[in-house]
């Protein structure tokens, strides 16, 4: 579970992903090695994930569509599977719970 602290770290990485350690560890006040260890705990904790998203324009798909799927509980793992190997598919998104 993430505590404030946690949650400051994952803050300030939403705002910029590419912040370093050591000036999370700044802006905190904490030290380096505490960030790291944070960090490393709650990635392999996979409480956080890191990622990367790519502009589809500039990787050759002029068209950006966004499409909901409703999929059985039992079946999510197997069917984002199968989307994950589509090379049309830049982004998988996996969300609960009723969209608007």
């Amino acid at each position: 579970m993430l505590d404030a602290t946690d949650r400051q770290i994952v803050k300030l990485l939403q705002a910029d992903g590419r912040r370093t350690n050591v000036d999370i560890a700044r802006v905190l006040g904490l030290s380096e090695s505490t960030v790291r260890k944070r960090l490393d705990r709650m990635l392999a904790a996979k409480e956080v994930h890191i990622a990367s998203f790519v502009d589809p324009a500039l990787v050759g798909y002029p068209v950006r569509a966004v499409i909901f799927l409703t999929v059985e509980l039992n079946q999510v793992e197997e069917t984002a599977a199968v989307l994950r190997e589509m090379p049309e598919v830049a982004t998988l998104f996996w969300l609960t719970g009723e969209y608007d």
